[in-house]
């Protein structure tokens, strides 16, 4: 299996680099991801994926993502700072809440340093192809509103 540590990392860190840098004026608030969660995280995706006979040996960077993104729903832990002494300090619910959107910001990060098993190419970006994913969620989304 890849080694995860370093992509688990420099994509949580990435997503804080870019909101302090970019979106902390206008929300109000500076974060920062604690180093141990994320390793704990690294731990609990290395133990699911191995020795686990329901799960294949070498996980798929899809595999990989989603097993990262269920796992920090519940165990990453971001700091969140008030730019104002005087700020609104962010309750539970709301952290809860970032959290979720925090990762799901991670996610182009986290899949673009991860390789696929059969060619041992990195993913790439190409956002002019939408997916068709992305297609029928769009369609469904036209059809409710």
């Amino acid at each position: 299996m890849q080694n995860l540590s370093p992509a688990f990392f420099k994509a949580a860190e990435a997503v804080c680099d870019d909101w302090n840098a970019k979106r902390c004026a206008y929300w109000g608030f500076s974060i920062n991801v604690r180093r141990k969660s994320v390793a704990k995280i690294y731990k609990l995706v290395e133990d699911l994926f191995s020795d686990n006979p329901a799960l294949v040996a070498e996980p798929g960077p899809f595999k990989v993502a989603a097993a990262f993104l269920i796992f920090g729903m519940r165990f990453i832990e971001f700091d969140y700072y008030p730019l104002q002494v005087v700020g609104k300090q962010i309750e539970a619910g709301e952290k809860r809440d970032w959290t979720n959107r925090l990762l799901f910001r991670s996610i182009p990060v986290l899949l673009t340093q991860l390789k696929l098993d059969s060619t041992g190419k990195r993913l790439t970006k190409n956002w002019n192809t939408p997916t068709p994913h992305y297609r029928l969620d769009f369609l469904n989304f036209l059809r409710c509103a």
